[in-house]
């Protein structure tokens, strides 16, 4: 009798382990679909800038909106742009040529295409650590 009633009290730990397990799991995939969400939504900025990058020789001489900050835009004259200033960082910006400012904002298209995919395979690992928790969880009822 006494050790039925072990095993009953080793099962009951185990499901509670397994369950904060699962519950670990869990919030860590929903941290990992936030940090994916947000890395995709930077990746969809980066590839429209490169795409004005590419087309800012068809602005030289004309009019166009600038943006100065929280929603408010200018009217400007673009001149014959030969430099960009590019974000690096810390609210930084170094002056760039203009094929200089493609090549950067191709190797930053590149490295957070990597970053997506090293999310996309930690997501993957801990959903099938929630599957396989789950299942635990099933054989023990």
């Amino acid at each position: 009798m006494e050790n039925k009633l072990n095993a009953q009290g080793e099962e009951a730990q185990d499901g509670h382990a397994l369950q904060y397990m699962q519950d670990y799991y869990q919030n860590q995939y929903i941290a990992l679909q936030r940090s994916l969400q947000n890395a995709s939504e930077a990746l969809a900025e980066m590839r429209e800038t490169k795409e004005s990058v590419e087309n800012i020789s068809k602005i030289s001489g004309k009019g166009i909106l600038s943006s100065i900050g929280s929603g408010m835009m200018i009217k400007a004259q673009a001149e014959k742009i030969e430099y960009v200033m590019v974000g690096v960082g810390a609210g930084f910006y170094v002056e760039k040529d203009v094929q200089d400012a493609q090549a950067y904002i191709a190797a930053s298209i590149n490295t957070q295409e990597g970053l997506i995919k090293r999310l996309v395979e930690a997501q993957d690992k801990v959903k099938r650590a929630i599957i396989e928790t789950a299942s635990k969880i099933d054989n023990l009822g």
